[in-house]
């Protein structure tokens, strides 16, 4: 499901609990805020590659072979509307699901999973052959951000498909900047500011991404710095995700400490 809550509103709920609301971002910038949150998306989606998962069109390249390792914006268009501005990384194939036409938007035939060892025995030149309508798949769970089409798309000719994934979070824009005094701010996030820009993992992840970033905030050397608070949030999101992982899977990963990214 496509992510509504707004980056402004979690930096809020962030910005109360690290007591910087009067200004909001005057002990913590925008920039670092923005930092931690993109931070706490990736730590989610390791422990829960559901929470980023994204149904989308893509454009297939030319022959069988195909890969969501890095799928460029103008050969995606997600089901939610958007535009992608940079690339879609997928991590792993849930499924393909139907061919889409040559503008992308045209809903045609169901394609089926084929087994590649069938497929290889009962037509060994299927990697030569190619077609404007794909009519089945080859994944391999082992290789999980390449499969193959049957037939081959055409080098000039657009096909386009429907396929399931788990993907990265999409970085959210930081685009915040200090005015030459270094201390007056343009921002894009702060409470009363319009941005539309939403999270890029599953709304049902806010509170753990709030728990994950005031934890960095609060854990920083800096005079705002507060470790037993950060304890506290560290351990909020530890337990939630070793909660939600072993409500999913039947075995929690057993995290004790905040993952956090090297700076």
């Amino acid at each position: 499901m496509p992510s509504t809550a707004l980056v402004k509103d979690v930096l809020w709920r962030v910005s109360v609990k690290v007591l910087d609301t009067a200004p909001q971002f005057s002990r913590f910038s925008e920039r670092e805020c923005v930092l931690f949150l993109g931070d706490a998306q990736v730590a989610v989606n390791k422990f829960v590659p559901t929470a980023a998962a994204r149904t989308d069109t893509i454009k297939l390249a030319p022959g069988t072979r195909q890969s969501i390792a890095q799928i460029a914006p103008s050969d995606c268009k997600p089901s939610d509307g958007s535009t992608p501005t940079t690339p879609i990384r997928g991590t792993k194939l849930l499924a393909v699901r139907r061919n889409m036409g040559p503008d992308g938007f045209s809903p045609g035939a169901a394609i089926r999973p084929v087994d590649g060892l069938a497929q290889d025995m009962f037509d060994p030149e299927w990697h030569t052959r190619i077609g404007t309508t794909v009519k089945g798949v080859v994944a391999d769970p082992q290789t999980p951000t390449t499969f193959y089409v049957t037939p081959g798309a055409p080098p000039l000719t657009p096909v386009w498909v429907e396929v399931a994934m788990h993907a990265m979070p999409v970085q959210i824009p930081n685009t915040a900047t200090v005015d030459a005094d270094g201390v007056h701010v343009s921002g894009v996030y702060g409470n009363g500011q319009s941005s539309t820009q939403t999270i890029t993992v599953s709304d049902e992840h806010v509170d753990d991404l709030v728990n994950y970033t005031v934890a960095c905030l609060l854990m920083k050397e800096s005079k705002h710095a507060d470790p037993a608070k950060a304890a506290v949030h560290a351990r909020l999101f530890v337990e939630s995700i070793n909660a939600k992982v072993q409500a999913m899977t039947g075995k929690s990963p057993g995290l004790t400490t905040l993952p956090t990214a090297d700076r």
